[in-house]
């Protein structure tokens, strides 16, 4: 999630976050031991106005939907809590493919006004992988300090300004294979393994995390390899022992 979609989102349903009370974007990662792994872009608005909207014939996010589909996304309706909407999944081979968020933004490109190559690369994530073991660096600034800025050169109503401090649940969630050696999540839950972040408008939040999982495969073929190893040896040595004795015996 970076902020050209938060606000390209906003402008597209600012009369409806006024109208709901609320708005719920949300992205959801869950990433597997081999670093592959889905991620999930939750957009929804508080269910009964979503119902209403969707009696009177209108759906507020099929143009969203309509480029998502187009984008590849799978497409699936979401409901928690008081919210209603959709939720957008797609899956990455490997987590170095979250540093391009170019295919992100041009979801919400709905006036047709980015500049794909001029979009800013998205996340910090480094992989130093060994035999034994793999370590993944995930950093990312989501910085909303100056979204206000932006909103009032796109004309959105006074009033709109301080409601949007409320009236918009943001953030980030990783749902890892193991438990992390370092993060700063505000919460943490499943053993350790699930991270949440929360953005809210007017503040910058880094978001961070390191984790190191075993290479599994690695490390049972090696371990195969070395019992190969091992019986061998103890076999050919057995042999020895035979012949010296027989030796012996002719002695």
């Amino acid at each position: 999630m970076n902020k050209r979609k938060i606000i390209a989102l906003i402008i597209f349903l600012g009369g409806l976050i006024f109208l709901t009370g609320c708005l719920r974007m949300r992205s959801n990662y869950t990433i597997n031991r081999d670093g592959s792994g889905n991620l999930e872009v939750i957009s929804a608005m508080t269910t009964d106005f979503y119902e209403l909207a969707k009696l009177e014939g209108e759906d507020p996010f099929a143009e969203i939907k309509s480029v998502a589909d187009k984008e590849g996304y799978e497409i699936k309706e979401y409901e928690a809590e008081r919210y209603s909407g959709f939720k957008l999944i797609t899956d990455f081979s490997d987590m170095s493919e979250l540093e391009e968020l170019k295919k992100d933004d041009i979801l919400f490109d709905l006036n047709g006004d980015i500049d794909v190559d001029a979009i800013e690369t998205g996340p910090k994530i480094s992989k130093d992988e060994s035999i034994f073991q793999t370590t993944y660096s995930y950093q990312d600034e989501i910085n909303l300090s100056d979204i206000d800025d932006e909103l009032e050169d796109e004309e959105m109503a006074m009033g709109m300004q301080a409601f949007l401090q409320e009236g918009i649940d943001m953030g980030v969630e990783f749902n890892l294979p193991v438990e992390p050696l370092e993060h700063n999540a505000a919460v943490v839950d499943n053993d350790g393994k699930r991270l949440v972040w929360d953005f809210y408008i007017g503040e910058e939040q880094k978001v961070f995390f390191e984790m190191r999982v075993l290479n599994r495969r690695n490390i049972a073929i090696i371990s195969s390899i070395l019992l190969l190893l091992a019986i061998a040896s103890y076999k050919l040595l057995k042999k020895d022992k035979t012949k010296d004795y027989n030796r012996h015996l002719e002695i």
